[in-house]
C-alpha cells in the first residue's frame, strides 16, 4: 500500500479544506445560484495556495524571517501535531531559532530541561521525570520525544553555534 508523502498529505488536506469551504459557501443543493464574486474569490484563493505552496515545516520556519515569536497551535494528544513540533527543531536551529516554549513543562524545571538537552548522553528517565512533574497523566512519549530531538540537535550542532 502506498503511503502518501508529507507533501501529498498536505495537499490532500488543502483539497479537503477547500471542498469543505466550497460546501459551506455554496451549499450542497443544485438549485442554488452561485455568486460569481464568491466563485472568483475561491478560485483566486485556490490559485494563490497552489502557486505559493510551502510545507507546514517550511511555512513555520519562514515566519521567523519577519517575526520574533511564532505561536503554533497544537491539538493535544494528536501524534501528528506533536510530531510537527519535534520535526521542526532541527530546521529551527538551522534557521537561527534556538528557543522553543511549550506548555507541557514547568518553568521551575527549566534547569533540568537545560541539563537534559545539553548532556553528553540522553537520559530518558530524566525526560520522563520532567514530563511527569508537569502532569502525572501527561507523560505521552510523543512529548518526551521533543526533548530527545532538542538533545540530538545539540549533540550534532556545528561548532560555534548556540545550543537549542
Amino acid at each position: 500500500m502506498h503511503r502518501p508523502s508529507k507533501v501529498d498529505r498536505s495537499r490532500l488536506w488543502l483539497l479537503i479544506l477547500l471542498c469543505i469551504g466550497h460546501l459551506i459557501l455554496f451549499g450542497c443543493g443544485s438549485q442554488q445560484t452561485h455568486d460569481p464574486g464568491i466563485t472568483a474569490t475561491v478560485a483566486s484563493l485556490e490559485t494563490y495556495l497552489t502557486d505559493h505552496y510551502q510545507s507546514p515545516h517550511d511555512y513555520i520556519v519562514s515566519k521567523f524571517a519577519t517575526h520574533d515569536v511564532v505561536f503554533i497551535g497544537e491539538r493535544h494528544r494528536l501524534k501528528h501535531d506533536v510530531a510537527l513540533v519535534r520535526e521542526l527543531i532541527p530546521q529551527l536551529h538551522e534557521a537561527g531559532v534556538y528557543c522553543l516554549g511549550t506548555e507541557f513543562a514547568r518553568h521551575v524545571d527549566q534547569p533540568l530541561i537545560d541539563s537534559l538537552i545539553t548532556a553528553d548522553t540522553y537520559d530518558e528517565q530524566l525526560a520522563r521525570t520532567i514530563q511527569f512533574n508537569q502532569w502525572p497523566w501527561w507523560g505521552f512519549q510523543d512529548y518526551i520525544d521533543i526533548y530527545k530531538a532538542a538533545w540530538e540537535v545539540n549533540r550534532n550542532r556545528p561548532a560555534g553555534t548556540p545550543p537549542f
